[in-house]
């Protein structure tokens, strides 16, 4: 109950039992999404969140929410200015975070594509309301139906009403909270303790500031890392504070007290970055040692503490496609899975979906990025089974970053075609192999005499190599989004013997000076780099006269950050400004929509890709 005496959106959701026939359209819809007839889409517009989509499944337990007439909740806004506000909640909304809360307590799956470091903060501060908010109304709910049973003064057919009493699941975690660092975990850990309330004891605090606080080893570390004043201040702001990204914190609240690091089989919330939950969801023994180094985790390769998740928040998740995204991934394989011991729970109170094994279509997802990529939207797409659909939102691109650019250099875009996003690895390695490299290494077409089947290389051959040293063109950086497809490009120029060096994140911090020495002085034509070593490092690499893209950068800014390399100071004092010339040369598809967008424009995109033409 709210302070009006009316049930919680959680309640609704939650109490609300789909019939066999409602799951079915959900099943039929994932598994052809585009199914006519069994789906209500549309878009709205709200004055600070921007542009929404929306898709419900057509069936009759989701018919009580009309969307397009979604505004701001008026207890939401009372909420706001009363002194709750100040007694739960050091701080008042403003518009920006009324809005978001406003769809989030409607318990439908979110995807957010507009968090910055500018606004991260206020997002945290919302869906932590709203997990607690969640957390409080479920416990109102158990302690009522408990006073019930001890009291056994209603009738036998109230008693024998499954609907009103079942109000727990097969564990007692509710909330899942996925955050790419331990400094990321310490701002949400406070939000928790600062917003449950003065009244409340908080327990475990000044340890949880020990180990995810700053400390002497990390404030060296980042000195080091902002050493060079070419670093963007979006990088030292994402890298400001204990970076490690492996965690798990089980959250205990009570009505007295809120209690950090226990165990999760007694926790409400689960805090965790994706390599620290992989770590104890693994049967690898390679990951043993390090679960069980904290008491409140599971034996490794438990999953039962998953198995009654109601709500999952993924914050930053544009950072854990920095780190591992098949962790994440794996992670949520394992969530709502039947647990397979029983636990101390009365089955009795256990809701119905739960036994029906459809906690999936109650549970509500919701990811906060600062990016739109397909991996992303595929991914909440194929998770997202909540009964009451999901919002996404447009991605806002106030600048192209091919207009910050204002260095002068030629920037040109290769269309290569691809019949499916499946294909689009292979097809783009063939178009780049027989049409691009030629131009920049001074050979003819070659083909891939081995059919492409690779075994991996160790990282140190490169250097030792016979290779030659064509003339120009030269001095050619080729951006590489993924490391697969960096390994797959780094083993042909092996074996073709064309002269390069590389840097990945995975290169040693000696060998990256002496790659980043090798090319300046032209003694290899090529440097192969990945975003990744880029996200972590933003090294400013001198010598580059000509970058390939070899597909358009997750980050669209990285574009921006790598074309400004392309200047004369940044060159040997042989290069000769009135004759040199700068390039920039990005490859795209035609499923290269939405991170082409964030370089060149959503509208320029498109047009691009449907003429399938390139720009110059």
């Amino acid at each position: 109950m709210d302070d009006s005496g009316q049930p919680q959106e959680s309640s609704k959701h939650l109490d609300r039992m789909l019939s066999a026939e409602s799951v079915k359209v959900i099943n039929d819809i994932h598994e052809k999404p585009h199914l006519s007839g069994k789906l209500q889409m549309g878009q709205i517009r709200w004055p600070k969140l921007g542009n929404l989509s929306y898709l419900k499944p057509m069936i009759d337990e989701n018919k009580h929410t009309v969307i397009e007439r979604l505004k701001i909740d008026p207890r939401t806004k009372r909420m706001n200015t009363s002194d709750w506000a100040s007694e739960r909640n050091p701080i008042k909304l403003n518009n920006f975070q009324l809005e978001l809360y406003s769809l989030l307590r409607l318990h439908q799956d979110l995807l957010y594509t507009n968090e910055t470091l500018d606004n991260v903060d206020e997002v945290q501060k919302v869906y932590v309301l709203h997990i607690l908010n969640h957390l409080f109304n479920s416990r109102c709910r158990i302690i009522s139906n408990n006073k019930i049973f001890e009291k056994k003064t209603m009738s036998d057919n109230f008693l024998n009403d499954d609907s009103i009493l079942r109000d727990q699941g097969f564990t007692r975690a509710r909330i899942l909270i996925l955050l790419p660092f331990r400094y990321t975990a310490l701002k949400v850990a406070k939000d928790i303790a600062n917003m449950s309330g003065p009244d409340h004891t908080i327990i475990n605090m000044d340890r949880f500031i020990d180990e995810f606080g700053d400390t002497a080893e990390y404030d060296t570390n980042l000195r080091h890392s902002v050493a060079e004043a070419s670093k963007p201040n979006e990088f030292n702001l994402l890298f400001h504070g204990n970076t490690d990204d492996a965690f798990r914190v089980g959250v205990k609240l009570t009505k007295k007290c809120v209690k950090f690091f226990t165990d999760f089989y007694d926790s409400d919330i689960i805090i965790a970055s994706p390599l620290g939950l992989k770590t104890i969801l693994s049967p690898d023994e390679h990951h043993a040692a390090s679960a069980r180094d904290s008491e409140q985790v599971p034996a490794t390769g438990d999953r039962d503490f998953l198995s009654s998740i109601e709500i999952v928040i993924m914050d930053m998740a544009d950072v854990f496609l920095m780190q591992n995204w098949e962790h994440v991934l794996d992670i949520m394989e394992h969530v709502n899975h039947m647990p397979k011991k029983p636990r101390n729970v009365d089955i009795s109170r256990v809701r119905q979906w739960h036994l029906e094994d459809w906690s999936k279509y109650y549970r509500q997802m919701v990811m906060f990025t600062s990016i739109s990529v397909p991996l992303v939207h595929s991914f909440f797409q194929k998770h997202s089974f909540n009964y009451e659909g999901y919002f996404t939102f447009r991605h806002r691109v106030d600048k192209p970053a091919a207009e910050e650019v204002k260095n002068k250099c030629k920037q040109q875009f290769l269309f290569y075609d691809s019949k499916s996003a499946k294909e689009a690895c292979d097809a783009r390695f063939q178009y780049f192999i027989k049409e691009v490299l030629p131009r920049f290494s001074g050979v003819g077409a070659v083909k891939d005499k081995d059919n492409d089947k690779d075994k991996d290389i160790d990282e140190d051959d490169d250097m030792e190599c016979d290779q030659f040293i064509p003339d120009e063109p030269g001095h050619t950086l080729i951006f590489i989004s993924s490391y697969f497809d960096y390994v797959r490009l780094r083993n042909y120029f092996r074996r073709e013997k064309l002269s390069f060096t590389q840097i990945c994140e995975y290169t040693e911090e000696n060998k990256v000076a002496k790659a980043r020495q090798l090319f300046y002085f032209g003694a290899r034509h090529f440097l192969l780099y990945t975003e990744r070593c880029h996200f972590y490092h933003r090294y400013r690499i001198k010598g580059i006269r000509n970058i390939i893209f070899y597909e358009a950068p997750i980050y669209g800014k990285f574009y921006t950050e790598i074309v400004k390399m392309l200047i004369p100071k940044l060159q040997g004092k042989k290069f000769d400004e009135s004759k040199g010339q700068f390039s920039v040369t990005t490859l795209f598809s035609n499923h290269d929509t939405l991170i082409l967008g964030a370089i060149i424009g959503y509208s320029n995109a498109v047009k691009l890709i449907q003429n399938k033409n390139s720009l110059l």
